[in-house]
């Protein structure tokens, strides 16, 4: 396996994690349910796109795949999916206004 990609995938679960964590903290603890919610998927999906890039890595030798070509194309596919899905929902919070709206409170309070 290649190191570059062991480390990529480790920082992705590591990422995943603190995401998954991050809207139970005191600053999101009072956001709306759908924003909590959204951290939470896009964290579940960066851990499980990191775990199914482990598994794809690991079978594979010399570059040739030990996976039947049917199951490689379906995982690999699979994991681009999930890579999709991660960008769109960081994208849709990363935009929503509601979002904006805690940062601007908590810059407030600090000037206070």
């Amino acid at each position: 396996m290649n190191p570059a990609l062991a480390v990529l995938y480790a920082i992705a679960a590591i990422l995943g994690a603190v995401t998954m964590i991050f809207p139970v903290v005191r600053r999101l603890r009072d956001a709306s349910l759908w924003l909590r919610l959204g951290f939470f998927v896009s964290g579940s999906l960066a851990i499980a796109w990191s775990a199914l890039g482990f598994y794809l890595r690991l079978h594979e030798a010399n570059g040739k795949a030990s996976l039947p070509l049917s199951w490689l194309w379906n995982l690999e596919q699979l994991r681009s999916n999930i890579a999709g899905l991660v960008v769109g929902v960081l994208v849709c919070l990363l935009l929503s206004p509601e979002l904006r709206e805690s940062r601007r409170l908590k810059r407030s309070k600090l000037s206070v």
